[in-house]
């Protein structure tokens, strides 16, 4: 340890601020320049190691090659009398660490120090340099909430970087990591730096800002363990816990945000730091808009179960805004009247009286109608019924899109060229599944809600099949040729539930309730819409409603007590 007032060349030691990266770091006085600074020393007991020496100079030389406003400043480079220090900005606030301690972050000041962390290593990985130790400790937080990230000390240039100079060749080949040495904290380490592996890129900063967001919000880590090899058990073999069930209203795309930045594939993160920057982005900017939009229209107080306001939804996508205006789609609530989670018999049996049009209430959820004839698209619940999956043709083609149901922007799910359609939620709500042509392969697909790649569950023949309900037995029931028909998700063995062709009956938009015990459908008469409820076990069908307008899509919600559908409106 230095004393204070101690001179090292031309900066005077006032006090002594801690230890990181690979040296102690105090407050100095730069005597010529009257600055203060930051001076990290390496200890002379580690001067004599070779590799603590290239480390140490590495951190200065990748750190001293960027320049942006959220990375901290290097001033010099030296070296005194067998003495190596590194002289930098001197920074008045906290760690990250030191304010995680202070309680539960506000939703806009964690986005702020995401997007301004983001920002910094899209810099440095678009100059060839990886940070490789992304963790609360390396991230401070100036007094006006300026963020400045620290501590290159594991920094690795990559062959990006052009070879203009012998220093920087010099510096390039410092910079290359053992294959197989463990480096980094431990809990902030994606799956190839847990394993070692020699081609470490920018999508370990990737996960490791993942981990960092997550205990944010959480207050904790995802990856826990007694031991480091229970961390880093945890990290090869544990999916992270989903946000939502860690946290009260996190919004759905921040959630998807963080999934995807922790794959355990790289491949299926985010390939570069300036999308995930773009999203954060994104996402702040969509928050501050509803939150102004509230207190405008609430006078700062949103009641929740007050009609929602007639404004087009907003979608956020790679840091750009689309309105979803003239939109031809509302959902519309059956308030049936019948409990025991029988809305068309009572528990005794007997058929139920019919419904009264004054017990019927409209409430729009989510309008996404962005192109001719959309109406067509489908809404599902989720398990919950806190989310609600449909299809969008904004993008192009058809994709699938996800949405809280009370609040919040839609996030598209699937993002890619093939046709896409007909979502439908898995029983524990984590993965969806949807009719898809996917060049010459017509099938049924399955695909985690946050993040992943679709997988193929069976192929069909019927290319205008669409998916209505996934059972708890792992049945996927789905409507073909106006009958209703059911695919074991683990055998492929299909069978026919419904049989409306020897009753001669053109059944439309057909839907099964979540308890398997009754289906929902459409029928159209001249221009008389009207829709149908059925018990599996009767023959009698129920009308609940007839209407000149046409209906489409018959939704069941998970209480087996209400049915959705949608009609065109004016």
């Amino acid at each position: 340890m230095l004393n204070n007032e101690q001179q090292i060349g031309h900066y005077k030691i006032r006090s002594a601020i801690g230890a990181g990266g690979m040296g102690e770091i105090y407050l100095a006085q730069d005597t010529r320049l009257e600055r203060r600074v930051a001076l990290k020393i390496l200890p002379e007991k580690f001067t004599a190691d070779s590799d603590r020496l290239n480390r140490f100079v590495r951190e200065a030389k990748s750190a001293s090659a960027l320049n942006h406003p959220n990375i901290i400043t290097i001033y010099e480079i030296g070296e005194i009398d067998g003495t190596n220090f590194i002289a930098t900005e001197f920074i008045e606030g906290e760690t990250l660490r030191d304010r995680l301690t202070g309680g539960k972050m506000p939703l806009d000041e964690l986005l702020s120090i995401a997007v301004q962390t983001s920002e910094a290593l899209a810099a440095a990985h678009a100059a060839g340099i990886i940070h490789r130790d992304v963790k609360p400790e390396n991230i401070m937080i100036r007094r006006d909430g300026y963020v400045k990230v620290l501590d290159f000390g594991l920094a690795k240039l990559t062959e990006k970087q052009n070879p203009i100079s012998d220093l920087e060749a010099e510096t390039r080949k410092l910079a290359l990591t053992m294959p197989g040495m463990v480096m980094g904290t431990a809990a902030y380490m994606s799956p190839e730096q847990t394993r070692g592996l020699a081609d470490i890129d920018a999508r370990t900063d990737i996960w490791s800002l993942g981990v960092v967001l997550f205990e944010m919000l959480t207050g904790h880590v995802p990856f826990a363990g007694e031991t480091v090899s229970d961390v880093i058990a945890s990290i090869l073999k544990t999916d992270a816990p989903h946000l939502s069930k860690c946290i009260a209203d996190c919004p759905a795309e921040l959630e998807r945000i963080v999934t995807k930045t922790l794959q355990k594939d790289r491949e299926e993160r985010y390939q570069v730091t300036k999308d995930l920057a773009l999203d954060l982005k994104s996402l702040r900017k969509e928050l501050e808009f509803s939150a102004e939009f509230d207190r405008i229209t609430y006078g700062g107080e949103k009641n929740l179960t007050a009609e929602m306001p007639k404004q087009p939804t907003t979608v956020a996508e790679n840091g750009k805004r689309f309105s979803l205006n003239n939109a031809l789609l509302v959902l519309l609530l059956v308030g049936l009247l019948f409990g025991g989670g029988w809305w068309f018999f009572g528990k005794n049996g007997k058929q139920s009286e019919t419904l009264e049009a004054a017990s019927l209430k409209t409430v729009e959820i989510v309008n996404w109608s962005s192109s001719p004839g959309e109406f067509y698209s489908a809404g599902t619940f989720s398990p919950d019924g806190k989310m609600i999956a449909f299809t969008s043709t904004k993008t192009g083609t058809k994709n699938i899109w996800i949405k809280q149901t009370t609040s919040g922007e839609a996030i598209q799910i699937t993002k890619d060229e093939f046709k896409n359609e007909s979502p439908i939620w898995s029983p524990d709500g984590d993965r969806l599944a949807f009719f898809s042509t996917r060049g010459k392969q017509i099938g049924i697909w399955q695909m985690p809600v946050f993040g992943g790649s679709p997988k193929l569950i069976v192929a069909v023949e019927d290319g205008s099949s669409l998916l209505r309900f996934w059972s708890k037995k792992d049945l996927i029931y789905y409507e073909s040729n106006s009958n209703i028909f059911a695919i074991d998700v683990n055998s492929g063995q299909t069978k026919q539930i419904t049989d409306f062709d020897s009753k001669a009956v053109n059944a439309r938009s057909i839907s099964l309730s979540p308890d398997e015990q009754q289906i929902a459908y459409t029928t159209v008469d001249g221009e008389l819409w009207s829709v149908w409820a059925k018990n599996l076990t009767g023959d009698t069908p129920k009308k609940l409603v007839s209407t000149a307008t046409e209906i489409k899509n018959t939704v069941w919600h998970s209480d087996n007590q209400r049915i959705f559908y949608s009609a065109a409106v004016d």
